[in-house]
């Protein structure tokens, strides 16, 4: 081989070394971003964490300020009849017994008897049985609340409350 040959495979050897080079500095960084910008992804849900937190700690403690006012005064839970509407605030709570959420819910109200305001009456209705009342309401699915005047008249409707705070939370 000639001198220049192996001048031109030196340097085309020295071009491939430092593309190389080049290419593995260019890997390592981009690496070190992708781990800087999960470090910064996990600090930030983190931080939501800690928010969500705060939060539901400031819920707890609006809960049981609710809670203390509440047992002071005991509203009702009884059977639905068209003359159980007070004057008061009325929940009729449409329950089958074979819906375990709706289990759940009577035992909690049932539970938490003493959490119900003296101005509130849950009116527990049979959803199997009372099929003009759930017309009258629109309700087509078990679990579902539905809060009336004493006259009967719709003023709102939701599905799914949990306890009586859920409930209470619920009211208009």
């Amino acid at each position: 081989m000639k001198r220049s040959q192996f001048l031109i495979a030196g340097v085309i050897l020295a071009i491939v070394l430092i593309g190389g080079i080049i290419f593995v500095q260019n890997l390592q960084s981009t690496s070190s971003n992708n781990q800087k910008n999960q470090i910064g992804e996990i600090m930030m849900k983190d931080k939501i964490d800690d928010m969500e937190e705060e939060s539901v700690m400031e819920k707890n403690e609006d809960s049981m300020q609710k809670e203390d006012v509440m047992k002071e005064n005991s509203g009702q839970y009884i059977p639905y009849s068209k003359d159980s509407l007070t004057s008061n605030k009325n929940v009729i709570f449409f329950a089958a017994s074979w819906c375990p959420t709706c289990r759940g819910l009577d035992n909690a109200i049932n539970s938490e008897l003493g959490n119900i305001p003296s101005d509130l009456t849950i009116l527990k209705a049979d959803y199997d049985a009372e099929t003009s009342l759930k017309q009258k309401y629109g309700v087509t699915y078990q679990h579902t609340l539905v809060q009336v005047d004493k006259d009967g008249n719709m003023l709102k409707k939701w599905n799914g409350s949990e306890n009586v705070l859920a409930i209470l939370n619920e009211l208009k």
